[in-house]
């Protein structure tokens, strides 16, 4: 909006300032119709307030359009309100706390030219575990559930090549001459 409109609307324009607004007007349409439309706006800014609205009764044709006038009336919403409160409650089920249980982990590795990957480690029992192959990604993962605290683990390339987990920091050599990964799973309370 260009602002010498609003000046005009607020009589805040000196005469030669006018005689331009005048000239804009002429000449540019676009420039024109705002000022229009403004100047429609401030009539109905300006206008008196309606104190009361009028009311329109429009007909309600029909049976069931009277039935359902007469249920939106207060006298049936209150118990109409009431007896969904009472049902929501009858119906809401009660909430109980469980205790946490084991988290799910995620683990992966990346071994494209691997045919077989597995997991052992504490959280197995030290058991080998086959991981899933991701596709033709190369990723290949397992989710495993894990209590609170330190879990150690490893993973085997091609049932006989222990390797640990190159993402994870933490390490230990094993009786076995084998490097174990070490994560710790926070308490979930």
């Amino acid at each position: 909006m260009n602002p010498m409109i609003s000046l005009f609307l607020d009589n805040e324009l000196n005469l030669e300032e006018k005689c331009l607004f005048v000239e804009n007007i002429r000449n540019d349409k676009l420039f024109y119709q705002n000022s229009l439309q403004l100047l429609h706006q401030e009539m109905l800014i300006r206008s008196d307030v309606v104190e009361q609205v009028p009311r329109v009764d429009i007909p309600m044709p029909g049976r069931w359009m009277l039935t359902l006038k007469n249920l939106i009336r207060p006298a049936v919403l209150i118990p109409a309100a009431m007896a969904c409160i009472i049902l929501f409650l009858i119906f809401l089920p009660s909430v109980t706390t469980t205790p946490p249980g084991p988290s799910l982990n995620r683990f992966v590795i990346y071994r494209p030219e691997a045919g077989r990957v597995e997991i052992t480690g504490s959280f197995t029992g030290w058991k080998r575990v086959p991981l899933q192959k991701v596709g033709d990604s190369g990723y290949w993962e397992g989710t495993f559930g894990l209590t609170a605290g330190e879990h150690r683990y490893t993973y085997i390339i091609e049932g006989n090549e222990p390797i640990a987990d190159p993402t994870v920091l933490a390490m230990e050599k094993d009786d076995f001459g084998g490097v174990n990964s070490i994560i710790h799973v926070a308490d979930q309370a």
